[in-house]
């Protein structure tokens, strides 16, 4: 999956907020588009992240998804400028 593949899905996809992923919205992404990628992957690649909570939950940025993700694809650490 390309770059550009991997943040037309994130960003695409659909969610409850505009604003990002309810906690069932980022594990069903994960879940349906990269079986092979475990939680414990994920939760360790995404780390301390910024976040809102809207409803009483807790919603997840989509640029911080799609770093989490893409480190895990690329299998490599982010730079510098890709946190947000």
């Amino acid at each position: 999956m390309t770059q550009q593949e991997l943040h037309n899905l994130v960003y695409g996809y659909k969610t409850k907020n505009k604003e990002g992923f309810t906690p069932k919205e980022m594990f069903d992404l994960l879940n349906n588009n990269f079986p092979k990628i475990t939680k414990e992957q994920f939760n360790n690649c995404i780390g301390v992240r910024t976040c809102i909570i809207i409803e009483g939950e807790i919603i997840t940025y989509h640029t911080d998804i799609f770093y989490a993700l893409l480190q895990i694809i690329e299998g490599r650490n982010l730079k510098w400028f890709e946190f947000d």
